[in-house]
């Protein structure tokens, strides 16, 4: 005896925070919203077959009740239903819905942004404190745009599976050619002082800044660091504006140093 199987492929695009929609209402078609999955590759589906551990771009817009997003994450199952009696349901991979394929494409960037990652230190031993006292890892951003910069609803992260890591809260703010510093410390509920949810690695790691849902969560700036000692910063050169480098001398809410490289010069 033949049993047909009817095949479907369930794709949740990942919008990053865009949408919640809980547990029990997710197969409602009265609460989710309407999706659309268009991509360029007419083999799309045998990519995403062959390519679903890897980190090969497939590029993919998506429409969300007529509003497009351009590169989106791609989380995907395969449901068999069989032509029996009971209707036998069969999951590839078999822990689906929970364990799902996945398929990482590139970031929307910005075309311009007005703020970027200035300087870095992943080991404080003793250069500067937080509000609290405390000699903390830190972030320092710069507002290299000649107006206002409100970074209420943009993200960091330090993982490229959640973009969407820490959130700037509402009032955050930075004027023209100021300087901001975010404490990379794991205490996101202490005040005063911005303090992100999670810390930096001394032994090299990549960051990323997010903008807001408004902005389609593109990608307004990302920098990596290589290995740094203790008290030891990586920042631009010149500042706000040249490559990230490892700084003679840490400059935090100030202009960045010479880097190493050239110090003396």
């Amino acid at each position: 005896m033949t049993t047909k199987a009817c095949v479907t492929l369930c794709v949740c695009a990942v919008l990053w925070g865009a949408y919640a929609v809980s547990g029990a209402d997710f197969y409602d078609e009265g609460v989710m919203p309407v999706l659309q999955l268009q991509f360029s590759q007419s083999n799309w589906y045998t990519l995403l077959q062959n390519n679903y551990q890897s980190k090969t771009d497939l590029a993919a817009t998506l429409t969300v009740d007529g509003v497009v997003y351009e590169g989106v994450g791609v989380r995907y199952y395969v449901q068999a239903t069989a032509a029996d009696a009971v209707g036998t349901l069969a999951f590839d991979p078999q822990g689906a819905e929970h364990d799902v394929y996945t398929h990482i494409v590139a970031y929307p960037h910005a075309a311009y942004s007005g703020i970027v990652f200035n300087e870095i230190m992943a080991k404080n031993v003793a250069v500067i404190a937080d509000p609290q006292g405390e000699y903390d890892d830190w972030i320092e951003l710069k507002n290299i745009s000649e107006q206002t910069i409100r970074l209420a609803g943009m993200y960091l992260s330090d993982s490229p599976d959640n973009p969407l890591k820490w959130q700037f809260p509402d009032g955050t703010e930075i004027e023209p050619g100021e300087y901001l510093l975010v404490w990379a410390d794991e205490d996101g509920g202490d005040e005063p002082g911005l303090h992100a949810n999670f810390k930096l690695s001394s032994k090299g790691e990549t960051i990323w800044l997010f903008d807001t849902i408004e902005n389609g969560h593109a990608l307004l700036d990302s920098a990596t660091i290589e290995g740094l000692a203790g008290d030891q910063s990586c920042g631009r050169y010149p500042d706000g504006t040249g490559l990230m480098q490892v700084s003679s001398v840490p400059t935090p809410l100030e202009p960045n140093a010479k880097p190493m490289a050239v110090e003396g010069d």
